[in-house]
C-alpha cells in the first residue's frame, strides 16, 4: 500500500522537536485507520532520512518533498523493523481441529502445562512447526500495531532436545521490537504488565507485553507513548533495573510503577492473580 506523504510534511511544520533528530505531531492517519483521531503526538517525524512512522495506528512512510541528509535507508533499517513471514510448515494451533490434532498433540500439551490456554493460543496466533529448520518448536508471533504483519517470532523448543530452547529467525531486531506492542495503545485505567520473554507474557495475555529481552533504548522510545499505565514485572533478579525503567517512563508521562518478584523467579512462575494485583498496586504510588 503507497502512503500519501503530504499529509505527514504538513504536520512537520507544527510539529515538537523530540529528540535525536526526531519531530512529534498529531497523527494524520490515525483516524482513518483506527476511526479515532490522534491527540497525542502520535506521528514520529525525522527529516534528516526524510522518514515518518506512526506508534499508534503503525503508519509509515518516506516524505517525498524532503531531501535527506543522511543516507536513504531501507525498511530494514532501525526506524522500520523489518517484515519477516512466518517459518516454513507453521501450523496455528488455536482452531479446534488443529487444538484437538493428534499430530499436534505434543506442542499442545507443552502449552497447556505452561498455563496457556486455548483462547490465548487463537487470540495470540501460537502456532507449532512439525518438519524442517524450526522443527520441533511453538511459533509465538511478534506481531506490529496492526496486529496482523509479522515482524518475526520467538520459537521455543517443546522437545528438550534442542541446544538452543529459544530461536530467533535471521534479520529480526529484537531491541527495536516489543511482543504485543499494540497492548500498549488501548486507552484504559488497567496496567499492561511489561516483561521479559514472550512466556512470561502468556499467562497475562492480552495485558502484557515482553521486550524478548532486557529493555533497551528503543524500547523505552517506544513505551513513552503508552496510552495506559505500564507495570514494570523484569525477572526477579532485575528489579533495581525495573524500578529505574518505571522511574524513567514516569518522567516521560506515562503512569508507572514496578513489582518486585520474588529471588530467581519470573513473571511466569508466580500465581498470576498475585501479579496482577500487585501490578494494580504499584501503579498507585
Amino acid at each position: 500500500m503507497v502512503i500519501d506523504s503530504q499529509p505527514a510534511s504538513e504536520a512537520l511544520f507544527t510539529a515538537r522537536k523530540s529528540g535525536q533528530g526526531w519531530f512529534r505531531a498529531d497523527c494524520p492517519y490515525c483516524l482513518d485507520a483506527t476511526g479515532k483521531a490522534d491527540r497525542r503526538q502520535s506521528l514520529g517525524i525525522k527529516p534528516s532520512i526524510a522518514f515518518f512512522m506512526c506508534f499508534k495506528c503503525g503508519v509509515r512512510g518516506r516524505l517525498k518533498d524532503v531531501t535527506p541528509t543522511e543516507p536513504a535507508r531501507k525498511q530494514e533499517d532501525e526506524d522500520a523493523p523489518p517484515r519477516i513471514p512466518p517459518p516454513p510448515f507453521y501450523e496455528p494451533l488455536g482452531a479446534d481441529d488443529a487444538w484437538g490434532s493428534i499430530f499436534l498433540s505434543d506442542p499442545r500439551r507443552y502449552l497447556v502445562d505452561r498455563g496457556v490456554t486455548q483462547l490465548t493460543v487463537a487470540q495470540a496466533r501460537i502456532g507449532a512447526v512439525l518438519e524442517g529448520p524450526y522443527s520441533g518448536r511453538i511459533i509465538v508471533p511478534v506481531l506490529d500495531v496492526d496486529e496482523e504483519t509479522w515482524l518475526g517470532y520467538s520459537a521455543r523448543d517443546w522437545t528438550g532436545q534442542a541446544q538452543l530452547r529459544y530461536k530467533y529467525p535471521k534479520g529480526m531486531r529484537r531491541g527495536h521490537v516489543l511482543y504485543n506492542q499494540a497492548a500498549l495503545y488501548r486507552e484504559t485505567d488497567d496496567p499492561v504488565v511489561l516483561v521479559e520473554g514472550v512466556f512470561d507474557a502468556l499467562p497475562y495475555w492480552p495485558d502484557a507485553v515482553a521486550c524478548l529481552g532486557k529493555p533497551g533504548d528503543v524500547h523505552r522510545y517506544i513505551m513513552y507513548e503508552a496510552r495506559r499505565p505500564i507495570a514494570v514485572c523484569l525477572d526477579g533478579d532485575a528489579h533495581e533495573e525495573g524500578w529505574c525503567l518505571s522511574r524513567q517512563l514516569r518522567l516521560h508521562g506515562v503512569r508507572s510503577g514496578s513489582v518486585r518478584l520474588p529471588p530467581c523467579s519470573d513473571p511466569n512462575s508466580v500465581e498470576p492473580r498475585w501479579l496482577r494485583e500487585e501490578a494494580r498496586r504499584c501503579i498507585q504510588f
